[in-house]
């Protein structure tokens, strides 16, 4: 698979998903004012409480506490360098310095307007996260069947950490033209429709000199 094929991928994939957010964000009037960034700092907190949590629990079953203590720390600051573009947008977005046209009326750019926009329309990082988290929760629900409680913590937080966070992106880069497209099953639908179709065998027609035979 060539990378403008895997770019086209993670793109629809992404396009799938922030439909569904655009339906919840629309469904709960997260859209009006300036309720989106505040569910999303709640997000953001969540996120960053559930990380401590699964890694906090790894640490502590794999070293002492000593060595735990040291790559809390570390993992602390690579969380809060990870995920700082994402406290900002929420924080300035609750406090009403980001306008929903990015242009002003002298044509200039609302400048943290238009770098958050920017950033949400920057697809790749969003996308891992979502399904990184899907597949931490299953991941638990597993750890969990077969007796690994102290995996399934782990599994279990860091996918909520993974999914909290990506939730919190996409509520902000939700899109209405979205809605207008047709949804991954219909789609699916169809193609499975269409490839049913064609292996169905097609009769095959007699020769015409067999069918002048059946008339005579």
């Amino acid at each position: 698979m060539s990378l403008e094929s895997l770019l086209k991928s993670v793109k629809y994939v992404d396009e799938q998903i922030l439909r569904y957010y655009t339906k919840a964000v629309e469904a709960f009037n997260l859209d009006k004012g300036k309720r989106k960034y505040f569910v999303g700092m709640g997000l953001y907190i969540s996120a960053g409480v559930f990380f401590g949590i699964g890694a906090g629990t790894y640490l502590r079953s794999n070293y002492s506490w000593d060595q735990g203590k040291n790559k809390v720390d570390q993992a602390g600051i690579m969380w809060v360098l990870l995920t700082s573009s994402d406290f900002l947008h929420n924080f300035y977005g609750m406090t009403g310095s980001i306008k929903e046209d990015t242009t002003t009326e002298s044509g200039t750019k609302y400048f943290l307007s238009y770098i958050f926009q920017k950033i949400n329309s920057i697809s790749i990082p969003r996308v891992p996260l979502f399904l990184g988290g899907i597949v931490g929760i299953g991941n638990s629900l597993v750890d969990s069947y077969q007796g690994d409680s102290t995996g399934s913590i782990i599994s279990l937080y860091l996918g909520l950490s993974c999914l909290s966070l990506a939730s919190s992106i996409y509520i902000k880069a939700t899109d209405p033209k979205l809605l207008d497209k047709e949804p991954f099953w219909k789609s699916a639908y169809k193609w499975a429709k269409e490839k049913a179709s064609s292996l169905n065998p097609k009769p095959i027609p007699e020769p015409s000199y067999l069918l002048q035979v059946q008339l005579d």
